[in-house]
């Protein structure tokens, strides 16, 4: 209901009126919500670019990094993407959520149990190690499909398959489903 628009999620957009807004207005709330972190994070990947091609000791330890992905593999896709997108922004947002709500008298209800919480880590964990393997394993296909040469004609020809059958038929449906259940506190009804 309205008065509980949030569910007792912590990393939920906060809508007043969630059954009475329009899928545009959803998607401006998330773009609002999602802006500042979304600079953040382009920030930080620019200066890793910057820091790699003009520090020599982060060339060498992006390498050697490299190297350990060849050697290891899926499990290194699955144990980086767990990490990088699974703890770190569950660490963020259970952190974020607790300072928000800590002097609420509806703490609990909107914070969660210490079981729900755990619940949340161990979702982000196995779908961010699961879609680790994934998209690791769809790049695959797609340099046997159209080449690993960094060259204009391939990277376009991946990008489009990335970008408009991928994420639209699988990656996006699939996680959307995947997080209105944790949405609904892991309950099917």
């Amino acid at each position: 209901n309205s008065n509980n628009s949030n569910n007792g999620e912590n990393d939920l957009i906060e809508i007043k009126d969630r059954e009475n807004i329009s899928p545009l207005s959803a998607a401006v709330e998330g773009l609002k919500h999602n802006l500042l972190p979304g600079i953040i994070v382009q920030l930080f990947g620019l200066t890793l670019l910057i820091l790699y091609y003009t520090v020599e000791s982060i060339e060498q330890a992006f390498n050697k990094i490299a190297i350990i992905k060849i050697e290891y593999g899926f499990l290194y896709s699955a144990i980086a993407t767990a990490i990088f997108a699974g703890l770190i922004p569950w660490i963020v947002m259970t952190i974020r959520s607790y300072f928000k709500y800590k002097d609420s008298e509806h703490f609990k209800e909107k914070f969660g149990s210490i079981g729900l919480n755990i619940a949340r880590l161990l979702f982000y964990l196995i779908i961010m190690a699961e879609r680790g393997v994934e998209v690791d394993a769809f790049y695959r296909l797609q340099a046997i499909i159209f080449g690993d040469e960094p060259n204009f004609k391939t990277i376009v020809l991946k990008v489009l398959v990335d970008q408009f059958v991928y994420s639209v038929i699988w990656a996006s449906p699939s996680f959307l489903f995947l997080f209105m259940w944790k949405d609904c506190k892991f309950n099917c009804n």
